[in-house]
């Protein structure tokens, strides 16, 4: 795949550092081919599921125009702060459907302030066997 990643452990945790030039030379790294893992996202396809669910302002809106969604479940979003506060951490809600399209799962988000995140989450290339 071309990448090279320095783990580590920080505050107990592991942790990775993406390297992109060689540390005794500078040279630069190959090119990752992590993309070609990938389908490419379709951009028909996200502007059809954007507009389709554009004025859903919940997620059980979306559910009952898309149907029952493939995984409906807590997630947590951590908001970072500037200063030296402890970053803020919400519950919010996540549906998954991974069956619409072939080429990308689709998700949902009910967004704290009230608006509904879409993310669009291409699918792995299936290995020729």
């Amino acid at each position: 795949m071309n990448e090279y990643r320095y783990n580590y452990q920080y505050h107990e945790r592991n942790s990775q550092l993406m390297i992109y030039h060689c540390p005794w030379c500078g040279g630069i790294a190959s090119k990752s081919h992590r993309a070609s893992l990938f389908h490419k996202l379709n951009s028909e396809s996200c502007e059809e599921i954007y507009n389709k669910t554009v004025t859903c302002t919940t997620l059980d809106e979306v559910i009952a125009l898309l149907g029952q969604p493939d995984v409906d479940e807590p997630t947590t979003v951590k908001h970072n702060v500037k200063d030296d506060s402890i970053p803020r951490i919400d519950h919010v809600r996540r549906i998954c459907y991974h069956q619409l399209y072939e080429e990308m799962s689709v998700l949902f988000e009910q967004r704290i302030g009230g608006s509904i995140g879409r993310v669009f989450v291409p699918k792995p290339l299936k290995a020729n066997k």
